[in-house]
């Protein structure tokens, strides 16, 4: 599931963000275009750069591929507009497989994302692979 979020860059005029995370379930050879095998979006948390989501979700049975990977974006929501990019974490589903409990991951710039990102923000991620 998706924990929380912190120290997440300013996107508002009034010196805050509205984050909302996008989670993918996506093949590394495939672009980004291509549609992802599962896809979630957590609700928004408004003025808060320190967003606590405590959100699970569950995916349909998928074949496991090596080269699955968990593309994780972070956006501040806007009304009149469109969203803006805050980040972005790829995480291999390989370093998941035998994980237990929450992990942290830096969040990284998005190349077409904001331009005041933060280089420190992170997000907590706790996930759980299970084999049918």
């Amino acid at each position: 599931g998706i924990k929380r979020a912190a120290n997440l860059p300013k996107a508002d005029i009034i010196g805050s963000s509205d984050p909302y995370v996008v989670i993918e379930l996506r093949r590394q050879t495939e672009g980004l275009k291509a549609s992802p095998a599962f896809k979630y979006r957590t609700k928004k948390i408004m003025n808060d750069l320190n967003p606590e989501w405590n959100e699970r979700f569950s995916t349909s049975p998928f074949e496991y591929e090596e080269d699955h990977k968990i593309l994780v974006t972070l956006y501040d929501y806007d009304f009149m507009k469109s969203h803006d990019k805050l980040g972005y974490c790829e995480i291999p589903l390989t370093d998941l497989i035998n994980k237990t409990g929450p992990a942290s991951y830096k969040v990284l710039p998005c190349p077409d994302g904001v331009k005041h990102q933060s280089a420190g923000a992170e997000i907590i991620l706790d996930f759980e692979v299970v084999a049918e």
